[in-house]
């Protein structure tokens, strides 16, 4: 592929990125003409369907940046939209879930959701509304398959110092997880 068949390929997702934010309305105000922005919906999302969660599957999930997740989960409990847990089994950790008032949130961005993808497939001859879900379904598959490359790790043998090293890490992402 030449240089100026590369810069096509880029122009035209970008082209479709902007069209499709667009489309589905994730630059107005708030998501779904709610007051959560797309992050703070996601993550209600993630608790919905999870039921409990921790931090950090939260982030292992949605890719998050941990100091921005912990200044929304704050404001989500100021908000009486989530409560913490501790866990049975692990009492270091926090499970996160949905109160009754952030189940309604939930239920709330759920059905306009929904209501917005019908609204737009109403739009759309039969025959289009498959020819769009297969396209989703083919750059899912696509996007997915080329993201689980795998990656090879070589470990070599231990040196004076490595465990004295490992306790330290431990401690350090102790201190910032818990």
């Amino acid at each position: 592929m030449s240089k100026d068949q590369k810069k096509a390929c880029v122009d035209k997702i970008r082209r479709f990125n902007r069209f499709y934010t667009r489309q589905i309305g994730l630059l107005t105000q708030g998501l779904l003409k709610t007051r959560f922005p797309l992050t703070q919906a996601r993550i209600i999302f993630e608790l919905a369907q999870h039921g409990q969660s921790t931090a950090k599957d939260i982030i292992n999930e949605l890719d998050i940046d941990p100091a921005y997740l912990s200044r929304i989960l704050s404001a989500f409990q100021k908000q009486d939209l989530i409560r913490k847990v501790r866990c049975r089994s692990d009492n270091r950790q926090w499970l996160l879930e949905l109160t009754a008032q952030g189940k309604k949130a939930f239920v709330v961005l759920d059905n306009r959701a929904s209501d917005e993808v019908r609204a737009l497939l109403k739009k759309l001859p039969g025959e289009d509304r498959h020819r769009l879900v297969r396209a989703m379904q083919t750059i899912e598959k696509i996007l997915t398959a080329n993201s689980k490359a795998t990656t090879v790790f070589l470990l070599r043998s231990q040196r004076p110092g490595d465990i004295g090293w490992m306790i330290y890490r431990h401690g350090a992402l102790y201190a910032e997880e818990y």
